[in-house]
């Protein structure tokens, strides 16, 4: 269905700090069972947005399950949401996990494609997480974006553009 762009979607008005609240709580156990540090910076008085919840929480779980995955225990996730001048919102995933390399940057966002593929694989999972995200902004005119270095970290940056930022 997200391929096909016939997944249907109920557009609710949404307060993303709650959003991210929500994620985090979700993903608490997860979490500190790796001993993984988290710093939420979200501006205040972001104003709402219209998305699907389950889709931004869909969304929201694959890049943050991601995160924990790759990210050594002792490590630190980032998140970061803010409206940027044009009036998009940006929420920016920071971890210091393994990194993915320069040439396979646009591949993890393909479907059963993974920075970690070979036979020596460490990680877990069919490399659907990132592509499943990327299908679900694309069907709210969002944006998935990555950025990463190799025994650094990653950075996957949501934007939502400002015609579904709702004005009070």
């Amino acid at each position: 269905q997200l391929e096909s762009g016939s997944a249907e979607m109920q557009q609710e008005i949404l307060t993303l700090d709650r959003e991210i609240q929500d994620c985090l709580i979700t993903h608490a156990a997860a979490r500190e069972a790796r001993d993984i540090s988290i710093k939420p910076l979200i501006m205040p008085d972001l104003p709402t947005i219209l998305f699907d919840r389950k889709a931004l929480a869909r969304i929201f779980h694959c890049i943050f399950d991601n995160a924990i995955k790759f990210t050594e225990p002792g490590g630190r996730i980032w998140i970061a949401a803010r409206e940027v001048d044009s009036g998009d919102l940006e929420i920016r995933f920071k971890d210091t996990g393994a990194g993915i390399s320069r040439e396979l940057l646009q591949e993890v966002l393909k479907p059963f494609r993974q920075a970690d593929g070979g036979k020596a694989r460490r990680f877990e999972g069919v490399g659907l997480g990132l592509a499943m995200a990327n299908s679900i902004a694309k069907l709210h005119n969002s944006r998935l974006e990555i950025e990463s270095e190799v025994g650094v970290g990653t950075t996957v940056v949501l934007t939502i553009p400002a015609n579904r930022v709702v004005v009070d």
